[in-house]
């Protein structure tokens, strides 16, 4: 779940918002925050402003993460089943430009690597 929104409610903790992308989550999951890569448990959650017991992809949900301090998750944080995710610190794509852009298209690694990326 992407994170949308994070807030405290005194005697509660931590409350963070979003609409899972995949799979659900329960009471009591363990979660992890990234790329943060802290762990939280779901004490209490609300879908659509209900309380609820389990949350599903697509669902408006509003998770009580007490262990978190609400000063350290971020919007656009992601949060995810513990057991399946990691952070990772490098992906690899293929990027082609449009014959619509207009103007120059600047290398970044080029400009900013010791390495030589890979030319087609």
């Amino acid at each position: 779940m992407w994170v949308e929104d994070v807030f405290t409610i005194r005697g509660s903790g931590t409350v963070v918002t979003g609409i899972p992308t995949r799979g659900l989550v329960r009471i009591g999951d363990e979660l992890n925050l990234l790329p943060a890569g802290l762990r939280a448990h779901a004490r209490r959650m609300q879908v659509y402003g209900a309380d609820a017991s389990e949350a599903r992809a697509g669902e408006c949900v509003a998770l009580n993460l007490p262990e978190l301090d609400h000063q350290t998750v971020r919007r656009g944080m992601v949060l995810c089943n513990s057991d399946t995710s990691s952070a990772v610190t490098m992906a690899e794509a293929e990027l082609s430009i449009l014959g619509s852009v207009k103007g120059k298209v600047d290398d970044f690694l080029e400009a900013h690597c010791t390495w030589a990326p890979r030319r087609s």
